[in-house]
């Protein structure tokens, strides 16, 4: 998955919300729900996800607090 992408920010915070015409202010929302909605589908999955996931919504927060 991309969202586990050292690049993630910019990969897709930046690029998929500028590709759809959206905000990133306005993309932050939806890519924190989508981050609550994924499911893995295996161990090792559900593994990095248990241990990414939690950072990566610390890191939109953050980003939505000073955008």
């Amino acid at each position: 998955m991309q969202t586990f992408e050292p690049n993630y920010v910019h990969q897709i915070l930046f690029g998929i919300s500028t590709e759809i015409g959206m905000s990133v202010k306005e993309f932050l929302p939806i890519q924190l729900k989508f981050l609550d909605s994924i499911k893995f589908n295996t161990e090792k999955g559900r593994q990095i996800g248990e241990d990414k996931i939690p950072i990566i919504k610390e890191e939109i927060v953050f980003l939505q607090q000073i955008i």
